[in-house]
């Protein structure tokens, strides 16, 4: 179990660089005037290295808080095989469904966010580009909360895989 967790906060931390290199791409400014600040970054790494940083401090805890559930979850299965797999598979469901809302929220930003319909958000001192500054917000946001609906997705499947189990006497 403890080395499932420790998959979980690696899994999600290194979803967290992949994740902040796009929203690197997509705003800068989110990063220069913003993540940069909030998470420390030294100066001369106020770039992509800086946004992989940023992006693992950011989600690697969303591993621990996301695969307690799982690997707990995961004990309804007695065969430490089948432990294991349903816990990566839980895992997977998680960063799929939490990469699904990121996206569905780019889309919605893109959509809905422009520079003459900007949200109510705080602008640091520093944006050039309000609308990218928000979409990306936007789409932060609906990560951490894809990563909420992934684990209810996982306990979901792996409660159903418990049931279909049962029903095969096993």
């Amino acid at each position: 179990m403890p080395i499932l967790l420790c998959v979980a906060c690696v899994a999600a931390g290194a979803y967290g660089v992949l994740h902040d290199q796009r929203t690197y791409w997509l705003s800068p400014d989110d990063y220069h005037a913003f993540k940069v600040l909030q998470f420390r970054v030294p100066p001369d790494q106020r770039n992509w290295l800086g946004a992989a940083i940023v992006g693992w401090k950011a989600t690697w805890w969303m591993g621990a808080l996301v695969g307690g559930p799982v690997v707990l979850a995961a004990f309804a299965f007695r065969d430490p095989a089948e432990y294991r797999r349903r816990c990566v598979r839980g895992f997977i469901v998680v960063a799929l469904v939490a990469a699904a809302f990121g996206v569905l929220a780019w889309l919605y930003g893109s959509a809905t966010i422009g520079p003459d319909a900007l949200p109510a958000f705080a602008y640091p001192e520093g944006v050039v580009d309000r609308a990218a500054f928000a979409r990306v917000g936007v789409i932060h946001n609906a990560s951490y909360a894809g990563g909420a609906a992934g684990l209810a997705a996982a306990l979901v499947d792996m409660a159903i895989a418990r049931v279909r189990a049962a029903g095969h006497g096993r």
